[in-house]
């Protein structure tokens, strides 16, 4: 049944908290262990949100012989969950599951209003290089003003994109292994009266195309993706003659700009690009709100009545009737030889904040199965576990629509931008833009300047970082520069760091009851529907129906008894 109907949008005020977990339900069930289950979820982001809500979906699901805690330590998608952009595609890696998880971000925004609720959307994602330095938008107004005298532009086009930073495209040693296995996708012979690169789709001002494939770095991590196969061609890429009702300013004169840009890109100053190419289409790439949409799926579980969320930080993970080492006390080495290596417990300390710190203990919960979804947090219980963090920057502005020759808005166009900005002669920025329903969501490079914090409520937030991705943003666009920043704020990404695979790693561990659902880089967002669908198929089921996905096995890459 559809929830369109339902107006109102979920905030954590409207969360139920759970002071204690539901024991006596919990001791009731762990009686019969061949038909009961009691689940703990370690980690309240996107992940295992999605997870515990699609537990309670699962057909063999039943609230009287199932129970799931979810702990969490701080706040619910405190991290990266909550801050991140949102974008979905298609085209975002792995392959296994990315296609998969944007067609149930789709199905659950049909399903309850997701467009309202969550601001999910669907835009238009591109790449650029655009010239951003003081003495070349100098030349780039003068060369309008010479233009509008004299009818012709004499704009000169700079050479290929060499990199772009974003931690969402592809690295340059990645990317034939990942083209490899996708088949080759054109963009069009003809695109606005561009011609495009075979290979890679690369608009290009001058008669110079070749197809040889472009060097990309991206980001710190060298995170690869597969490339879209979505039809660029059904983008109305404008022409010089077009009038779209944007009124005329520098940023969005059409007749003397790179008209082969998309014509209703409304809010760069197209004069500073000097070439680009699509990444996908509406066919293939969405955004959401990720806060929203994670505290709306989190309230629907809990609606079953079947989940508990409790704040609780994890400390301890129980084995074989906890079977370990007690010699030393602070280190308690597991035993592990032993043949059923398994879980059956957890131990947390309290953190919820109606609870006095001087009164706040230790608890010991029994489980038949635990599904750790602890994002970069993952080896701080997980010790071999190599998934570690990757800080990144952020800011939301609230853009300047209003137009002061006409006393109107324009509302800005839906377009995810991935750009190398040339600052200096010897320095380039590469923000990633995103545009939501009334704001745009800008972020940066990783960095690993600083060691993990303790929590998502510790993370530092350099000003200095949020600044350089306002200054350098503004001087691509006039909304943006006449706008106002909202927030300012950093999260980690959690990365997988093993050089052959980018990640998540989902599945069962080598011992027998605990799962992970961690290292989902930058597209945990676009993935989380599907690793939480998948892990329920695996805990009720035994096996991954839709996916095969023995590439990403944790087995392969950790030891959950070290």
């Amino acid at each position: 049944m559809s929830d369109t109907g339902r107006k109102k949008t979920i905030t954590l005020d409207d969360i139920e908290y759970k002071n204690v977990p539901n024991q006596q339900k919990i001791d009731e069930l762990m009686k019969d262990l061949d038909n009961n289950k009691h689940i703990v979820i370690i980690g309240a982001g996107i992940i295992g949100v999605c997870t515990a809500y699609y537990l309670t979906k699962h057909k063999d699901f039943d609230p009287k012989k199932h129970h799931i805690t979810l702990l969490e330590s701080t706040r619910v998608a405190g991290g990266a969950s909550g801050k991140s952009g949102g974008l979905l595609a298609t085209w975002a890696f792995p392959l296994q599951i990315a296609p998969y998880s944007f067609q149930l971000h789709q199905e659950l925004a049909d399903e309850h209003g997701g467009e309202e609720l969550w601001d999910y959307r669907r835009l238009t994602s591109l790449s650029i290089e655009a010239d951003i330095r003081d003495e070349y938008i100098k030349q780039r107004q003068n060369s309008l003003r010479e233009t509008s005298k004299h009818g012709s532009s004499s704009i000169k086009k700079s050479g290929k994109l060499k990199e772009v930073n974003g931690c969402c495209i592809p690295s340059e040693q990645n990317f034939a292994s990942t083209v490899a296995t996708k088949p080759e996708f054109e963009f069009g012979n003809d695109v606005g009266n561009g011609r495009s690169n075979s290979k890679l789709g690369f608009m290009d001002s001058d008669d110079s195309d070749s197809d040889e494939f472009m060097d990309f770095a991206a980001g710190p991590q060298m995170m690869n993706r597969a490339m879209p196969t979505s039809d660029m061609t059904s983008l109305d890429m404008g022409s010089k003659n077009s009038d779209d009702g944007v009124p005329k300013s520098l940023e969005n004169d059409e007749t003397h700009l790179n008209e082969k840009l998309p014509s209703d890109l409304n809010w760069i100053n197209k004069a500073l690009v000097n070439q680009w190419t699509p990444l996908g289409g509406k066919d293939s790439t969405a955004i959401v709100h990720p806060f929203k949409f994670t505290i709306f799926l989190l309230q629907k579980a809990i609606e079953t009545g079947a989940v508990d969320l409790v704040m609780g930080s994890i400390t301890k993970l129980y084995f074989n009737n906890d079977i370990t080492n007690e010699i030393d006390s602070e280190s308690s080495e597991r035993r592990t030889d032993v043949e059923d290596f398994h879980i059956n417990g957890v131990d947390y300390v309290q953190t919820d904040d109606s609870i006095p710190e001087e009164e706040r203990k230790t608890v010991h919960l029994k489980a038949t199965q635990v599904i750790v979804c602890m994002g970069p947090w993952t080896s701080k219980i997980l010790k071999d576990c190599p998934v570690n963090g990757l800080r990144a920057h952020s800011i939301i502005v609230k853009p300047s629509t209003k137009n002061n020759d006409t006393n109107s808005s324009t509302e800005i166009s839906p377009f995810a931008i991935f750009s190398e900005l040339r600052c200096t002669d010897n320095e380039y920025f590469s923000p990633e833009l995103y545009v939501r329903k009334d704001e745009i969501y800008i972020c940066g490079e990783g960095d690993t300047m600083t060691e993990l914090p303790d929590t998502t409520a510790q993370v530092e937030v350099l000003d200095k970082r949020c600044q350089e991705l306002y200054t350098n943003s503004s001087k691509m666009s006039s909304m943006i520069a006449s706008g106002h920043i909202t927030k300012k704020q950093a999260c980690y990404l959690p990365i997988v760091n093993v050089p052959t695979t980018t990640g998540p790693l989902l599945g069962e561990t080598n011992a027998t009851g605990l799962y992970v659902g961690v290292g989902h880089s930058c597209w945990g967002i676009n993935n989380a529907p599907a690793s939480g669908k998948l892990l329920s198929q695996l805990i009720f089921e035994g096996e991954f129906k839709d996916a095969d996905l023995s590439t990403l096995d944790p087995t392969l890459y950790f030891d959950a008894s070290i």
